[in-house]
């Protein structure tokens, strides 16, 4: 914590300190972010882990950006049923419950189109191709006690939109809408 603190205060300072730049050629940015949800699972009906992602973009000419995301969103679903038997006339009862945990990580390539930028704001479009490694973990309450792990990966192909918001000329915010790590994310964005 202590490191975090003083990288933050080290990052903050050089907003501060440094001459104002524009997305212009080798302009280099990083963000963090958390978003609303996610294509990174299937299913799920309690968010425990928020889609979170970092990245890295890097100005090839002022206009277009190539870089990197990595991210990652879980989630939690729970089975419950109450089986009801009757043997010999006597009532029987049984409550079983089971629970599938959901992570995904997203690492990937992406690209951006810069349609507008200046020592403010920069708005863009772009697209990830990345590859999604998915797990699952089910669990249940049952004597033998019933587990199942499984993991898997895809491509994934998202296209996304945003805007980035300085006001140091490194230090800003940001926020994407598109089918990426979430479908809605903000953050800190810096510059450099």
């Amino acid at each position: 914590m202590r490191k975090f603190i003083l990288s933050l205060t080290l990052l903050l300072g050089l907003a501060v300190i440094s001459h104002a730049q524009s997305f212009d050629r080798n302009t280099k940015s990083i963000t963090a972010g958390i978003g609303i949800g996610s294509n990174l699972f299937i299913g799920g009906s309690s968010m425990e882990i928020p889609p979170t992602s970092a990245t890295f973009e890097y100005s090839l000419d002022g206009r277009w950006g190539i870089g990197a995301v990595i991210g990652v969103a879980g989630a939690r679903q729970t089975i419950s049923t109450t089986t009801i038997n009757f043997i010999n006339g006597k009532e029987y009862r049984s409550n079983y419950k089971g629970e599938f945990d959901y992570t995904g990580v997203l690492i990937g390539a992406r690209g951006a189109y810069h349609f507008f930028h200046n020592e403010k704001w920069d708005t863009y479009a772009g697209a990830v191709l990345g590859l999604n490694i998915i797990s699952t973990n089910y669990s249940d309450n049952e004597k033998d006690k019933y587990k199942l792990q499984s993991s898997g990966s895809f491509v994934n192909l998202g296209l996304f939109g945003g805007a980035k918001y300085y006001f140091t000329p490194v230090f800003g915010l940001f926020t994407e809408l598109g089918y990426n790590v979430a479908f809605f994310n903000a953050g800190v964005s810096f510059k450099f």
